[in-house]
């Protein structure tokens, strides 16, 4: 073969896979991302899925958070939300700097007075994840 044509396939081996990546990642935006989860999050509040959140959603810091309070994640979930009944979220503006994202947002629930919040995620190595469940926005 000539160095010529090992070039070639070697500029092909590198710029295809490259190109894939690169058109792979077209359209999902950080910001979209963080909405996806932020969404994630409130689909599994409604739902009560309490393994989804502890899962897929919280932060491994906020996790390690809750286990130091000597209470399972899916367990504090419960006691914290178990009351929530027809909850609903509303995703406002979100600020995405690095590996950090802000989120405000409007909590509603049956019976529970609604809240403007900030939810603050960390970008991991399994994606956007929760690490504050919420600030009151003042």
């Amino acid at each position: 073969m000539s160095p010529r044509a090992v070039r070639s396939r070697l500029r092909t081996g590198l710029v295809v896979p490259l190109l894939t990546v690169l058109i792979a990642g077209c359209g999902t935006s950080q910001t979209s991302l963080v909405r996806a989860k932020v969404a994630q999050f409130a689909g599994a509040v409604h739902d009560h899925d309490y393994t989804t959140i502890c899962r897929q959603v919280l932060a491994p810091q906020l996790l390690v958070d809750i286990a130091a309070g000597g209470v399972a994640c899916p367990a504090a979930m419960r006691i914290g939300l178990g009351r929530v009944h027809g909850a609903r979220l509303v995703i406002g503006r979100i600020t995405v700097t690095g590996a950090r994202a802000r989120v405000l947002t409007l909590t509603q629930a049956r019976a529970e007075a609604s809240a403007i919040t900030t939810l603050v995620l960390t970008r991991t190595r399994a994606g956007w994840r929760i690490a504050s469940l919420g600030t009151v926005a003042g």
